[in-house]
C-alpha cells in the first residue's frame, strides 16, 4: 500500500511541476547517492543501465548537491553516528559501486574541481583484471543475439529478442536473474552461453579493461577520495551460506587493506536490494570488521538506527527529475 501511495504522490508532484520547490525544502537527514558508470551509455556493448549519467549530467548532479546539501565523507558520517549527534541539516554522501575505470577518468576530476568527497566501493576480484562481470556479459550476449529467441531459466519464459525493444528486454532479463532464488548466476550464464554460442565466442575475442587497477585506486586516495569494499566476487550475498558470506566480506577487506596499507571500514552490498542480503549479512559485515554498510534501497536517513543497512538513492540514466522526486517521496 505504501508503494502505491508513493507512486500516486510522485505522479501528482510531477503533474503539478513541484519537484524543484519541494526538493529545496527537503527535511534534514543523510541523503546517500549511489552511482556506477559515467559516460556515453549508447556506445557500450555491455549493460547500458549500469551507466548513471554522462559527463555533463554528472557535473549538473554535483552542482545540484553543492547547492542544496552539505556534502560529507563517510568518515564524517561515521563520527556523527558514533557520537550520536543529531542530524540537524541536509547532508549528502556520494558513492560509486563496482570500481569501473571511467569513474577515475571522468568522475574523479569533476569531484576534485568542485571540492567534493566521494567513496568508491570496489569489488576486489575485478581490480586490474580484464574480467567482464555477469551483468555486462548477459547484456552483451542478448544484444548480439537480436533476431533469436531466448529461453530464460529464471522465469521459464521465451523472449523473442527484437532490436526495437532489446534494451527493455535486457533490463527485464537482468531483473529476473537478480530475483531468481532457484538458480545461481553461473547457471543462468551457462544456459545463456549455450543458447548463444556465436555471441559467446565474440565476447571471448573482446578485449576489455572495464575496471580500475591498483594505481587507479591509489590515485583516488591521493585525491582525497575514500575506498570501500563491494565484496570479493560481487555474487549476491543472500544466495550464499553464512560462512561463504563471511569469507566473501572478510577476504575483500583483507585484500584492500594489504594492497593499500590502510584500514577499510565501509562496505556496500552487491546489487544491494533487500532480497540480495539478509539479517545474517548484517551480522557478517559486523564480524568482518566493517563500521558502516550500505544497501541500494531508496530512502532518506533522517535517523540511522541500523549502521549496516543505510539507504542510498541510485542516480540512473542521468534523470535528475526522478532523482529529485525519489528524495522527496521516499
Amino acid at each position: 500500500m505504501t508503494n502505491v501511495l508513493q507512486r500516486l504522490q510522485t505522479r501528482l508532484i510531477r503533474t503539478l511541476k513541484l519537484e524543484d520547490v519541494l526538493f529545496k525544502r527537503l527535511p534534514n537527514g543523510v541523503y546517500v547517492f549511489n552511482l556506477h558508470r559515467i559516460g556515453d551509455r549508447n556506445a557500450s556493448p555491455f549493460d547500458r543501465n549500469i551507466f548513471s549519467c554522462g559527463i555533463e549530467q554528472f557535473e549538473t548532479f554535483l552542482q545540484l548537491l553543492k547547492a542544496n546539501f552539505t556534502v560529507i565523507d563517510l568518515a564524517a558520517l561515521h563520527e556523527k553516528l558514533e557520537r550520536k549527534q543529531v542530524i540537524n541539516k541536509r547532508l549528502a554522501v556520494i558513492t560509486f559501486d563496482d570500481g569501473y575505470k571511467d569513474c577515475v577518468e571522468f568522475a574523479a576530476p569533476l569531484l576534485q574541481r568542485y571540492g567534493l568527497p566521494a567513496a568508491f566501493f570496489v569489488t576486489t576480484d575485478f581490480i586490474a583484471s580484464k574480467r567482464i562481470p555477469w551483468w555486462d556479459e548477459m547484456a552483451f550476449l542478448l544484444r548480439q543475439s537480436v533476431g533469436s529467441s531466448y529461453d530464460c531459466i529464471c522465469n521459464n519464459k521465451t523472449i523473442n529478442l527484437n532490436q526495437s525493444v532489446i534494451e527493455k528486454q535486457i533490463t527485464q532479463v537482468l531483473y529476473a536473474c537478480k530475483r531468481d532464488k532457484t538458480h545461481t548466476i553461473e547457471q543462468i550464464l551457462n544456459s545463456m552461453r549455450t543458447q548463444f554460442p556465436q555471441a559467446s565466442k565474440a565476447l571471448g575475442n573482446y578485449s576489455a579493461e572495464l575496471f580500475m587497477n591498483w594505481q587507479d585506486i591509489k590515485q583516488l586516495i591521493s585525491m582525497g577520495m575514500e575506498i570501500g569494499s563491494h565484496a570479493k566476487t560481487h555474487n549476491i550475498l543472500a544466495r550464499m551460506t553464512g560462512e561463504q558470506q563471511l569469507q566473501e566480506l572478510t577476504l575483500s577487506k583483507q585484500i584492500l587493506e594489504r594492497r593499500l596499507n590502510r584500514s577499510i571500514s565501509y562496505l556496500a552490498y552487491p546489487v544491494g536490494r533487500y532480497h540480495c542480503f539478509d539479517k545474517q549479512t548484517l551480522e557478517n559485515a559486523r564480524k568482518a570488521g566493517y563500521q558502516l554498510a550500505f544497501n541500494n534501497e531508496k530512502g532518506k536517513n533522517q535517523t540511522i538506527t541500523e549502521p549496516y543497512s543505510i539507504n542510498r538513492y541510485c542516480f540512473d540514466e542521468g534523470d535528475i527529475s526522478t532523482l529529485k522526486l525519489n528524495c522527496i517521496v521516499w
